[in-house]
This record gives structure tokens, C-alpha cells and sequence, in this order.
């Protein structure tokens, strides 16, 4: 366990303790109905081993300069971290063995260890025979012990098939951690065939847990399944969901404290049925940082959770700071590049900003809205002018949905020229030395197009976002033919001036022409 402990260097309960339940726990069950102890100090020396365990979890986990003093009893700790005493295994463990060799699931005898005899009552029935002994081991073995315990189930448990049904009935009624003691039986414990059965049923030995008990409650557990299997289902089965995660909050974001505040609220705080230490034990484990440390001085004592949310609500709920801060993030966000995943991606974080900050901050006026349309495109200026959204969030949608529709066309677009590239990549050639010249794609308009304003399109097909990604007219000469039909720059490929007037040059080799013209 100490090995083990050292080799995980790491705060977390859950890691720890499925650590634990995988190396450690086989070790100290592995056949334990054969085993079981009856000696005080044997019992206590094997739940040691899980108050040691129990206690460096909470040491490790759960720091408090408190401790041991503020540190939880044994019990508490177990019913924490999710944990079982090692008696209360030992005693499930023994119940589900003599269910396995009751229903012939083993290769042990059922006649090995227990007698049925007929029953000293009108039922005319056989139960299994409690042997009376007044040795004190006799006492303790196994087939005595069960006998004693299995025989006062239900009938409808006995008789169950299913073995992992049987351990989820025993597991859901929790048995107390049972104290064997060392002295022996009663001396009137005398084995005696004559004796009525009936009056000669053990009594449970002081310390293990009330059998008569969890019989009734296993029986209620039945009636309910029972109940629930005959009646027709009212809603809808349950699903095994996976555990909830609490996000950790470390105080350097203060505009991540109201989302933060909402998760404990929901979680932790509204939970009736976890105790003031509990629900503070967890809050404290789901900070870290600067927001850890500054309520971990706090001691463990009376209104311990009340100190530790009224310290961290006085450091970061201040609400004007935070929308202050959230404002300022949501102004500098600007698009990367013209493209249109980037402008895609500005906008989406707008949105998650705006969905943060209050409706009452003023965020909804035109003037802000026309400022963030300018930040992802200038041409979503004259968009959002034309639609006027009301509020902000309706607007930044707008430009999200109008955003996604260019960008399911562009991509549908270029599939489709991908495979009109591939099925023209695969015609025959002509077999003549001087192949055929190709003729443009495009049918040529002698007069100058206007410039586009929405958005840069192909001036050689129309179908492409870029005129250096068409792939339908590929020839650099069929390109320049296009580019003097149309009166276009070379250079630039605008419509407002000549080719000798352009005073750029090509992006590749720095020469008077454009890229997707250059050879």
C-alpha cells in the first residue's frame, strides 16, 4: 500500500482509490471465507490496513492544518471515499459462497459443509441444520457461521439464480463492520440431535450486524422490484451515466467564478444529503492555485463552509470587474485572416463572450454591433445595417449562419471541381506530337465585369473562391486570353486600371504578373 501510495504522486481521491480496490484489495480478500478471523485483534490488525489507507487519502486530498484533529472518524471516511469495512466484505463474501455452493455452482459438495433436516414447525419443510458446538474455532468456521446467517435470508434470495443479483441486494443494504469477540459460545451451546431446530437457532454473535434487519429490508427491496416488474414502466429506463467531473477553479480568470459559483451551488451546495464537512471538502477539492490557498488556512470548525464561500465570493464575486473584464475580451477579438474558418472561429467566440455578460451592460446598441461586424469582415458592416438585429447575440447569429452557408457552398464547390479535375485528368491525349491547344473553359466576355463586392471570386470560371485555385482552366495561356477578354490587370487581376499602371507584383517570384499566371 505505502509502494503504491509513492508511485502515485498525484491529489486526486478517485485515481487513488481505484488504485487501492485493484492491488490492494485482492490481496486482502483473496479467500477470505476460508480465512475469516474471529479474533478481535486479527480484525483490527487487517482494518488497519484501511485506516492507514483512508487516512493519507484525506492527509493528501483534503489538506487542512487541522488535522488530525478536524480529520473525520474511520466511518465517515469510508462513507467519503466510497469505501467498505474489511468485516463487511468478509461477511457479503460469505453470504455469496454459500450462495454459489447452495445453487451447485461450484465443485464443491453441498453436502460438504451443510445437512438439511425437516423443520420443527407445520411448513413440513427442510431447512439447513445449525449445529451447536462449544468449541470456539467449531464455532467460527465457515459451514457454522453461514449457516447461521444464510438461513434467515429470504426464501426469493435463496432461490435466486443469478449470483451478481444476490451481491447487488446484499450490497445495497449495508451491513455494519461486525466485532467478533475472542471468548467462547455459551456453555449451553451443547450439540444435541434431539433438541427442536427451531429452538436451537443461534443467536448472531455480539458485534455482527442485524441479520433480522437486513432480511426485512431485503425483503422491501424485493416487494419494490416486484411492484415495479408487474406495473407498467411511467417513464423511461435509466441509463448508466458516467460520474460528473468538478471543474477546478484556480482564481486567476475572475470572469470563470460565476460559471464556477453555479457548479458548486447546483452540485454540491443544494445536496441534502451530504453533510457541512462533506460539501466543504469537496469545494476545497475542486480549487487549486491562488484560490486554494486562499482559503486554506480557514480551520476546520463550525461554519467551516460558510467561511470558506463567503472568503472566495468576497475575492471574486465582484460582479462590475468581471463584465468589465468580459467587455474587454470580447472588443480585442479579431479574425486572424479573410478566410473563412478563421472568421468562423472570431465569431463563435463573440458569441460565447456574449452569453457570459449581462443583458444589462448595454451590449445591444448598433454602434457595438457595427464595431464587432467589423472585426470579423468589413463587408458584414453594410450586413448587419440591412437586418438590424435587436439584440447583439441575434446579430453576431446572423453573421455565424451567413458564415456557415459561404462555407458548406465553397466546399461543395471545390468537391465538385475536384472531380471534374479527376475525370478530365483521365481522358486519352491526342497521339500527335504537337498537342491540341485547349480552349477556355469559360466563354469569353468581351466586356469588363464589374468589381465583386461580396465576396473575391474566380475570373477565370466563376466557381472557385480564388483565382489561383481554379481547376478548371488550368492553361497559363487560356489565363492570360481570359485576362485581356475581360480587360482585367495582369498584375492584380482588377478591372480599374491597366497593367502598366499596377504597381504590384507576384507573390512567388516578385515578377509583373499575377501568381496563378506565373510560370
Amino acid at each position: 500500500m505505502f509502494l503504491l501510495l509513492k508511485a502515485l504522486p498525484f491529489n486526486c481521491p478517485s485515481i487513488l482509490i481505484r488504485s487501492y480496490k485493484a492491488y490492494v484489495l485482492p490481496l486482502l480478500d483473496f479467500a477470505s471465507p476460508f480465512w475469516n478471523p474471529h479474533y478481535s485483534i486479527d480484525i483490527a490488525t487487517l482494518e488497519k490496513v484501511q485506516h492507514i489507507f483512508t487516512r493519507q487519502v484525506f492527509y493528501r486530498c483534503f489538506p487542512s492544518p487541522d488535522y488530525p484533529l478536524s480529520l473525520p472518524s474511520y466511518p465517515d471516511r469510508l462513507r467519503i471515499l466510497g469505501l467498505r469495512a474489511f468485516t463487511e466484505r468478509r461477511v457479503i463474501g460469505d453470504l455469496c459462497m454459500t450462495h454459489l455452493i447452495m445453487s451447485g455452482n461450484t465443485i464443491i459438495p453441498r453436502s460438504l459443509f451443510y445437512v438439511y433436516k425437516p423443520q420443527r414447525d407445520r411448513t413440513s419443510s427442510f431447512g439447513i441444520h445449525k449445529e451447536l458446538t462449544t468449541s470456539t474455532p467449531r464455532y467460527h468456521s465457515f459451514p457454522l457461521r453461514t449457516a447461521r446467517w444464510y438461513s434467515q435470508l429470504p426464501v426469493t434470495i435463496r432461490t435466486t439464480p443469478n449470483i451478481r443479483r444476490v451481491i447487488s441486494l446484499l450490497q445495497l443494504n449495508s451491513i455494519s463492520s461486525p466485532s467478533i469477540p475472542s471468548t467462547l459460545p455459551p456453555s449451553n451451546h451443547v450439540y444435541d440431535q434431539s433438541t427442536p431446530v427451531a429452538s436451537t437457532i443461534d443467536q448472531i454473535p455480539p458485534g455482527i450486524a442485524d441479520i433480522d434487519s437486513l432480511v426485512q429490508r431485503i425483503n422491501s427491496l424485493e416487494a419494490r422490484i416486484a411492484t415495479g416488474i408487474s406495473s407498467p414502466p411511467t417513464h423511461a429506463h435509466n441509463i448508466a451515466l458516467p460520474p460528473i467531473k468538478l471543474e477546478s477553479f484556480d482564481g486567476h480568470d475572475i470572469t470563470r467564478w460565476p460559471a464556477y459559483k453555479y457548479q458548486i451551488d447546483t452540485l454540491i451546495l443544494n445536496q441534502t444529503h451530504l453533510s457541512e464537512v462533506e460539501k466543504a471538502f469537496y469545494v476545497r477539492s475542486s480549487l487549486n492555485g491562488t484560490a486554494h490557498a486562499l482559503v486554506a488556512t480557514i480551520p476546520t470548525r463550525k461554519n467551516f463552509l460558510k467561511n470558506i464561500i463567503d472568503r472566495l465570493e468576497l475575492e471574486y464575486g465582484r460582479r462590475n470587474l468581471t463584465q468589465a473584464t468580459l467587455l474587454q475580451s470580447l472588443l480585442i477579438i479579431r479574425s486572424k485572416s479573410d478566410k473563412l474558418p478563421d472568421q468562423i472561429a472570431s465569431v463563435r467566440s463573440m458569441i460565447s463572450l456574449v452569453h457570459t455578460i449581462d443583458e444589462d451592460y448595454g451590449l445591444d446598441g448598433l454602434v457595438t454591433q457595427l464595431q464587432l461586424a467589423e472585426r470579423i469582415h468589413t463587408r458584414f458592416i453594410s450586413f448587419i445595417m440591412k437586418h438590424k438585429p435587436a439584440k447583439l447575440l441575434e446579430g453576431l447569429q446572423l453573421i455565424e449562419d451567413s458564415l456557415r452557408t459561404e462555407l458548406d457552398e465553397f466546399t461543395i464547390t471545390k468537391a465538385i471541381s475536384n472531380v471534374h479535375s479527376n475525370q478530365s485528368a483521365v481522358t486519352p491525349s491526342n497521339s500527335t506530337d504537337q498537342p491540341n491547344r485547349t480552349k477556355p473553359s469559360v466563354p469569353v466576355n468581351n466586356t469588363p465585369s464589374p468589381k465583386l463586392a461580396k465576396y473575391p471570386v474566380c475570373v477565370y470560371c466563376g466557381q472557385h473562391a480564388y483565382s489561383g485555385e481554379c481547376t478548371i482552366v488550368k492553361s497559363i495561356n487560356d489565363r492570360k486570353e481570359i485576362l485581356t477578354a475581360k480587360s482585367l490587370c495582369h498584375i492584380c487581376l482588377s478591372n480599374e486600371h491597366s497593367t502598366a499602371d499596377c504597381d504590384k507584383t507576384c507573390y512567388s517570384c516578385k515578377g509583373n504578373h499575377h501568381r496563378s499566371i506565373c510560370e
